[in-house]
């Protein structure tokens, strides 16, 4: 699915270059249960922007199933999120004056053949598939931090899309809520979905496939 070869991404500050990524190079298969791990400024949350066409890079190739990313122009790179990545954060970043359904139901609002009571039936089942049947119409101040990440998750899931990128999912849940998220993206992988985690938790990365360890913007 993702075949990155010699990445190269350098950022500005002041009159310092930071090298985030240096000539990077690694592969994510179809189907993968990844953990990406590293110590600040190791550059992994450079890399997850880059796998999710969140940010650019400066030379080297990404191909996501084929497609050649380089130079990908913005309006492009917004399409390409839509059909192809769903993203789960440490904060949830859900809208809190809409319901936990209204908060699945956006994603789909820009998806144009997809039509509004559509929209309804299928955020409404997400919201079932990760265990929310009887909180869709709660606010996100009336749920727990692990019912909003659940949340958050069927947001991502609901477009259909093949990549889940989760950063630090658990990083602001207790041990018994990240047990049970820690779950769910289990289940998901084995649905089908490739999922890929960035976190500093050992725990969490002992449960995935594959741990790609990160060091001064390259694979250590």
């Amino acid at each position: 699915m993702i075949e990155m070869t010699q990445l190269h991404k350098t950022y500005l500050m002041g009159d310092t270059q930071v090298h985030a990524l240096n000539g990077l190079s690694l592969t994510i298969g179809r189907g993968e249960l990844v953990a990406i791990m590293g110590s600040s400024g190791s550059g992994k949350s450079t890399l997850l922007n880059v796998i999710g066409a969140l940010d650019s890079f400066d030379s080297g190739s990404y191909r996501f199933s084929g497609k050649d990313l380089h130079g990908i122009s913005q309006k492009d790179a917004a399409l390409f999120r839509r059909d192809h990545i769903g993203f789960v954060f440490q904060s949830f970043h859900l809208l809190p004056y809409k319901t936990a359904l209204d908060n699945v139901i956006l994603p789909l609002k820009y998806q144009a053949s997809v039509g509004r009571e559509e929209r309804r039936k299928k955020a409404a089942a997400m919201l079932c598939r990760v265990g929310l049947h009887d909180r869709m119409n709660h606010l996100p101040a009336e749920l727990s931090g692990g019912q909003q990440q659940r949340v958050a998750i069927a947001r991502a899931l609901v477009t259909g899309a093949p990549l889940l990128l989760a950063d630090e999912p658990t990083g602001a849940l207790d041990s018994a809520t990240t047990e049970e998220i820690m779950n769910l993206l289990i289940e998901i992988n084995t649905e089908g979905k490739t999922v890929v985690i960035v976190t500093h938790e050992d725990e969490i990365a002992r449960r995935t496939h594959r741990i790609i360890r990160m060091k001064d913007g390259v694979v250590a």
